[in-house]
């Protein structure tokens, strides 16, 4: 892997063109797990029978046969997903040995288009926070700064991109958790309108809030993702190329309306991320983005409602786990799910009719603009273990502040994509950009102007070719 970093897209060109073999591209995104995993704790699984199915996929190649579309490229996947092939913990002790007997279907899927599966994620604990320390596995690392957090719960997904260890990966997102380690390792990361991608087979941590989402490298990555994982059907999937699939990112009609929502969004931010953040916003304003200043009511009391509802839901899965065994479970999380038994019938439903309510509301602003732009993650990766932090003059839980600009989002089942916009004391800053129910293609397309704008490289300097 020399000169340019790949992508998914690339990758399949490449393949396609013969100018590059699945086993070469198996062989050097392995070659960085073992030299990297256990440092960065990316992977609690490695499978290394990728390599016998890239070599079988070559000889089909060289023959000329037909090959699926995403034949020779290795993808990750959340050790939140159901594999029939690979253990799948949920990050936890409680399953340490357990072995589904069937694929998720969004894993049944990938398999089928022909992805070499490279391996199971890391996460935090039953998906249960934002940071991906686990006491159980070790603490999944950010590879820009390795005494940082990655993020979570999604963590290992991201960490697998930004070393080179994967080209796409599938996460989980129920206030964050796709978007969030987007933000902080520099990859790109989508969390769909609520229910587009099947969660069946997917370990839930709040079902009504729970998306399923693509991880990647580049927007063009994540769009194709999306069609692959959503077609109708396997022969419509069979049939999707980079350039030609459902999401496809097109050229919009310009000025795209932009709303930014103060002061919710900004005021608890890092000083710097906000720099970022306007700055990009002034630049983009001289070619072809309109900013439009918005206001929504309700914003601070997302997170209290949100957390009723996500408590609530996962001590009634886990209830019969924790009075078996509290033990088996970190103290993070079992004091989490523990809090749910204080909270009222009462307060679920005063959180269920705020949630209507805010939806609507929220949904209404899109009458007048295209898209939402905001910071993904209001400050850049904290240090391994740090609890709090200060934002001005306010210490607030970074658990907290790390999910305070993505949770709106689950809240209201809107479509979010989460892009990297530069650096801040050499960390990632990402860009949330939100639309409304079913506006996947236009987000992406949004996304992949600001993308060519920027000109990132999603891969940690270390991990460069």
């Amino acid at each position: 892997m020399t000169g340019e970093y790949w992508t998914l897209t690339k990758a399949h060109q490449a393949l396609a063109r013969r100018q590059l073999s699945a086993r070469e591209l198996a062989e050097a995104h392995l070659q960085q797990i073992h030299a990297h995993n256990s440092q960065l704790r990316a992977f609690l699984y490695i499978n290394e029978d990728i390599l016998q199915l890239a070599q079988e996929q070559d000889k089909k190649r060289a023959q000329g046969s037909f090959l699926p579309p995403l034949a020779g490229l290795p993808i990750a996947i959340k050790d939140l997903f159901h594999t029939k092939d690979m253990p799948t913990t949920y990050g936890s002790r409680y399953f340490a040995h357990h072995q589904p007997l069937a694929d998720a279907p969004s894993v049944a899927r990938l398999r089928e288009l022909g992805a070499l599966l490279i391996g199971k994620t890391h996460l935090h604990e039953f998906a249960f926070g934002t940071t991906s320390e686990n006491i159980h596995y070790g603490h999944v690392r950010n590879p820009w700064n390795r005494s940082k957090i990655a993020g979570g719960s999604s963590g290992g997904s991201a960490v697998a991109l930004a070393s080179g260890m994967s080209l796409a990966a599938l996460g989980t997102d129920t206030g964050g958790s796709v978007r969030i380690p987007a933000a902080l390792t520099g990859t790109v990361g989508l969390k769909p309108s609520f229910g587009l991608i099947s969660k069946e087979g997917v370990f839930p941590l709040a079902p009504s809030l729970d998306h399923v989402g693509p991880m990647t490298l580049s927007v063009d990555d994540a769009a194709w993702m999306l069609s692959l994982l959503t077609a109708s059907s396997h022969e419509q999937a069979m049939r999707m190329s980079p350039d030609d699939h459902p999401y496809l990112p097109y050229s919009l009609p310009e000025p795209i309306r932009a709303g930014v929502i103060r002061p919710y969004f900004f005021d608890r931010c890092h000083p710097g991320v906000v720099d970022k953040i306007t700055s990009l916003l002034r630049v983009l304003e001289t070619r072809w983005l309109k900013r439009i200043d918005l206001s929504l009511s309700g914003l601070e009391r997302v997170q209290e409602y949100q957390r009723v509802l996500i408590t609530t839901e996962a001590y009634a899965l886990h209830r019969q786990r924790l009075q078996e065994n509290d033990s088996l479970f970190g103290d993070d999380v079992r004091d989490r799910l523990n809090s749910a038994k204080s909270l009222s019938a009462i307060e679920f439903l005063d959180a269920l009719h705020f949630q209507k309510e805010f939806t609507a509301e929220m949904t209404e602003k899109f009458a007048i603009v295209d898209v939402l732009v905001m910071p993904t993650v209001p400050i850049p990766a904290t240090d391994i273990g740090q609890s709090k932090v200060f934002v001005g003059s306010h210490e607030m839980p970074v658990r907290s502040l790390l999910n305070r600009n993505t949770q709106p989002f689950n809240f209201t089942g809107l479509p979010a994509l989460s892009i990297p916009v530069g650096l801040l004391d050499g960390l990632p800053v990402g860009l949330q950009l939100v639309g409304p129910l079913g506006s996947e293609r236009k987000l992406l397309s949004i996304g992949k102007f600001i993308e060519e704008a920027v000109q990132w490289n999603p891969l940690a300097p270390m991990h460069r070719a």
